[in-house]
């Protein structure tokens, strides 16, 4: 009975360390866990003394005087350790959500990095959107001003997408050197004009030590629950390669990618010519 007693305890200290941890509903909880099990074997105990016929008193008053010494002094020691321990404990969860925050964050963009980015990404179950940002001619500004100034403008451009989707349930990712990730699930709008949103913010970015504007390109593809994650992901690259020979500083939609395909059919002769691909918005 004392080993399903404490067996029991345990268990239900460790659901209290798996939720946020609180030290007062900690120690409140863990004392009164303990007092349970304390009365319960005080109680056992008196009641296999009076059946052997060691007890000086009756049984009933032997259990009152028990249970009241057992609960001062379970309530005393256990509130002093569970203090102590949690205090400890309290430190450690800390710690953990400290490590937990930069093992998934990139350090210099603040965005989540690849790793986390994905975790995330492939573990969506609803409707939305993939939206792929790459720096335009991020090469030649590293060699131009030099890599802090293409560090500045990798986090600049980093703060600046976490300003536009904030409010919004968007998860923002550092995914290759210069280039970010946005899912983007199921909201009022449309998803090319939070795109748009955000190629404008970056366009209108001030970044110490680099002339004239840094501009993105952006592809976007549909998400969805049936859709493969990397079929998404495939879909929102291409379109971000469409953006680039478009002229770059634009947004493509995976819509673009089949209207591109159509104005490339052979065309029977006597068929009027198509009137092009127009992406949005134009190159500034």
């Amino acid at each position: 009975m004392q080993r399903a007693m404490t067996a029991w305890l345990d268990r239900q200290i460790q659901m209290d360390l798996h939720r946020d941890f609180n030290l007062a509903r900690f120690a409140l909880s863990v004392t009164a866990k303990a007092l349970v099990l304390a009365c319960t074997i005080n109680a056992l105990a008196h009641c296999a003394l009076e059946a052997a016929g060691l007890l000086p008193y009756p049984l009933g008053e032997a259990l009152v005087v028990g249970f009241v010494t057992t609960a001062k002094i379970t309530v005393a020691v256990t509130l002093f350790l569970t203090l102590t321990i949690g205090q400890a404990i309290r430190k450690l969860a800390i710690q953990r959500n400290a490590f937990e925050h930069l093992s998934s964050t990139d350090a210099l963009s603040g965005v989540r990095n690849r790793r986390a980015f994905f975790e995330e990404f492939e573990g969506a179950t609803q409707d939305g959107a993939l939206i792929l940002i790459d720096i335009d001619r991020f090469k030649a500004i590293n060699d131009t001003y030099g890599h802090p100034a293409g560090d500045a403008v990798i986090e600049g451009v980093g703060h600046t997408l976490t300003a536009v989707f904030a409010g919004l349930p968007a998860i923002i990712g550092r995914v290759g050197g210069e280039e970010f990730a946005v899912f983007l699930p199921a909201i009022a709008g449309s998803r090319a004009d939070h795109a748009e949103a955000a190629r404008a913010a970056v366009a209108a970015m001030v970044v110490a030590g680099v002339e004239g504007p840094v501009t993105v390109s952006l592809g976007v593809a549909a998400c969805r629950p049936a859709r493969p994650a990397i079929e998404t992901y495939a879909a929102a690259d291409r379109a971000l390669y469409l953006a680039k020979a478009g002229g770059r500083n634009r947004t493509a939609r995976e819509a673009d990618l089949s209207a591109l395909a159509r104005l490339q059919e052979p065309r029977a002769a006597g068929d009027p010519p198509g009137d092009g691909l127009r992406l949005s918005p134009v190159s500034a």
